[in-house]
């Protein structure tokens, strides 16, 4: 598993390491994942953090076909069936990479922070993803399915997203 071994070098997460041992232990010899064949409830605990992305029906813009309550949680509302890029304008850089990684079909890492300033709060999370193309057919790049962890941040800190060599 060579790409499990450059995903630790952009993270030390258990929990998305742990997400990336699974989903390349589900190749069986393909390039690619085929999503529609993955139980994800091999993994009960890392279900509320994971988001799969329609690709053949939502080409041009990410939309989401499945989503966690994590990340449900974190957008104030059921994100099934829509576009992170319509309810959060910061997403725009996520969605960049995120798109690279389906035209060269290639996994990604992202690492970043938000800031929530109200009357309530005052802080930063730092969101760290892990995004698999998927293909069904071992060819075509169908959907996408990743990782979110959700940690608190002290700071600002600037973005930091790759595409993971194959």
């Amino acid at each position: 598993m060579k790409q499990l071994s450059k995903i630790k070098r952009y993270t030390e997460t258990a929990s998305i390491i742990e997400f990336a041992e699974f989903i390349l232990g589900e190749l069986n010899g393909r390039t690619y994942v085929n999503y529609q064949a993955l139980d994800l409830m091999r993994i009960p605990r890392l279900v509320p953090g994971i988001f799969v992305y329609d690709i053949k029906n939502s080409p041009d813009k990410f939309k989401i076909h499945y989503c966690g309550t994590k990340i449900d949680w974190f957008y104030g509302q059921n994100m099934a069936n829509k576009a992170p890029l319509d309810h959060y304008p910061e997403f725009e850089l996520v969605n960049e990479i995120y798109m690279k990684s389906v035209e060269n079909k290639q996994p990604c890492h992202t690492l970043r922070n938000t800031h929530m300033d109200n009357d309530l709060a005052d802080k930063y999370t730092k969101i760290e993803t892990v995004l698999v193309p998927c293909s069904q057919n071992g060819c075509d790049i169908d959907y996408t399915v990743g990782y979110a962890d959700y940690r608190s941040s002290q700071a600002p800190m600037d973005p930091q997203l790759q595409l993971i060599d194959p």
